[in-house]
C-alpha cells in the first residue's frame, strides 16, 4: 500500500510506501500526512481519487490543483491503473464539462451503489 504525496503545485504527486502505522508519516500540504522521504517510491495501479463532484460518464470535479489528472496521465501511459472515486450519491452532478487534460474515473463507490461509468 502506499500514499501520495505533494512535490509541490502543478507536480504530479509521487508514491510512497506506507506500512499503516504513524511511524513513518509526517505532515504535508493541504492538512495532509504522508510517508517521510525514507520510504520507498511506488507505482500504483490502483489509485484512490478524491473528488468534490462526479457524473455517471466518470468526469469529476477536483479540488483545484490539478495533482491526480497530471499523475494518472503520467502512470497511464506506462500501463492500466484504475482510477476509483469514494463518494457520497449527493455529490453526483447531471454533467461536467471537460477539459482535454481531464482523466476519467473507472469506478465510483458511493453510498448508494457502485457504478461504472457510461461511455
Amino acid at each position: 500500500m502506499c500514499l501520495p504525496v505533494v512535490l509541490g503545485p502543478a507536480l504530479p504527486l509521487v508514491f510512497r510506501a506506507w506500512d499503516g502505522t504513524e511511524a513513518h508519516l509526517e505532515r504535508g500540504d493541504f492538512a495532509t500526512r504522508h510517508p517521510d522521504d525514507s520510504q520507498p517510491e511506488l507505482t500504483p495501479r490502483v489509485v484512490i481519487v478524491p473528488l468534490a463532484g462526479f457524473d455517471r460518464y466518470g468526469n469529476r470535479l477536483g479540488y483545484g490543483g490539478g495533482f491526480y489528472d497530471r499523475t494518472l496521465e503520467i502512470l497511464r501511459s506506462s500501463g492500466p491503473v484504475t482510477a476509483i472515486a469514494c463518494a457520497f450519491a449527493a455529490q453526483e452532478l447531471p454533467f461536467i464539462p471537460t477539459e482535454p487534460t481531464d482523466q476519467p474515473l473507472d469506478l465510483i463507490v458511493t453510498d448508494s451503489g457502485i457504478f461504472q461509468p457510461r461511455s
